[in-house]
């Protein structure tokens, strides 16, 4: 117990329940005092010094309270002084500050993994450009920069809790910490001059590294790939169209229309089919789903392992409203409302075959 503190719930329980244990100590120390009447002479003492009528009785009830009362004091003091405040509620459990859950911890990690890819995607383009076409003085430049600059932040990857990961990110996060590390010692032989074969062999070493790490965090970011892909692509989802409507246009490759109208049209329809098709995306982290917990809240991103128990509604989806149930007999805590989507994430995961 050395060094623990008591919370301040504890210390008021302790000192309720201590106060009482107290009367009952007082009840009994009045009741043995008397029995053995150890005070029968100060008593008579007294009363002559207080010419008043004071007998064993009253100074043993006086005694056995009063050393009650001395003990509950004592208590009180260790339990308050070794007291600790309960943090604000909005600052969340202290276990917060690390990626305990599931969803904090895929969240966390796809966070990292997009920063990363965006640093790595500048440092494949600086080789690259040495290489395409072959320059001896970009070379030379490249190999410059290449030892001054920071070794990859491989820490940022290997602070993940693996354990808190689906089976599919735990893969992808052991893949890219073992390229990252491959990546640094490519770049520190570069340093210190031990790195073997020609200048252009050498930066291509590099290259076709990066260019493989880029693509397993790219994986786990849910971004294109290929490092050459607009810089855009690696902006956040935004959320501007409600997921009744995407779920259409993944079905039909039409936007403005409603879920509801394309099940009364003869042709190959495949809403059914792209309902659980949409849910499997979100919980693969593929596509981002949004919603709100209660209507009076704002919207926000719905964790990917939400969607292993849980479904949009399918009848929420043809009224337009969207709103999510349990899926599977465990899923039955959580609820979202007024499901929204990302457009351009819809046109990426259907690029429409089905379009007319």
């Amino acid at each position: 117990m050395a060094g623990q503190r008591i919370s301040r719930p504890a210390q008021w329980a302790i000192s309720i329940v201590s106060a009482g244990i107290s009367g009952l100590l007082g009840l009994f120390l009045t009741k043995v005092i008397d029995r053995l009447g150890v005070l029968d002479g100060p008593a008579i003492w007294l009363a002559d010094w207080l010419t008043a009528n004071i007998d064993g009785a009253d100074l043993s009830v006086a005694a056995g309270f009063s050393l009650s009362l001395l003990a509950y004091l004592v208590v009180l003091w260790l339990v308050w002084s070794r007291g600790k405040a309960l943090p604000p509620a909005s600052a969340g459990p202290a276990a917060s500050k690390a990626p305990a859950s599931l969803e904090d911890a895929e969240s966390t990690l796809r966070t990292r993994a997009l920063a990363l890819a965006d640093i790595l995607r500048g440092r494949i383009e600086l080789a690259n450009d040495a290489l395409e076409p072959l320059d001896e003085t970009k070379l030379a430049k490249w190999e410059g920069k290449s030892a001054r600059q920071r070794l990859f932040a491989i820490d940022r990857l290997e602070r993940i809790d693996a354990g808190g990961l689906g089976h599919n990110l735990a893969h992808k996060l052991e893949l890219s910490i073992a390229l990252a590390k491959e990546l640094n010692n490519i770049a520190r032989d570069v340093a210190k001059g031990k790195a073997k074969g020609s200048p252009a062999q050498r930066v291509g070493a590099y290259r076709h590294c990066a260019v493989k790490l880029y693509r397993q965090l790219a994986e786990i970011a849910g971004i294109d790939t290929d490092w050459r892909a607009s810089k855009a692509r690696l902006a956040p989802a935004s959320r501007d169209v409600s997921l009744p409507e995407a779920l259409a246009y993944a079905a039909t490759g039409r936007w403005g229309e409603r879920l509801i109208d394309t099940c009364t049209k003869g042709e190959d329809w495949q809403g059914g089919d792209v309902w659980q098709e949409a849910r499997q995306k979100a919980r693969d982290s593929a596509i981002t789903i949004w919603g709100k917990p209660s209507p009076n809240s704002t919207y926000e991103p719905i964790p990917a392992t939400f969607w292993t128990m849980h479904q949009p509604e399918w009848f929420s989806l043809l009224r337009g409203e969207a709103h999510t149930e349990a899926a599977t007999a465990d899923g039955a805590n959580g609820r979202y409302i007024d499901l929204m989507a990302s457009r351009a994430e819809f046109e990426r995961e259907w690029p429409h075959d089905r379009a007319e």
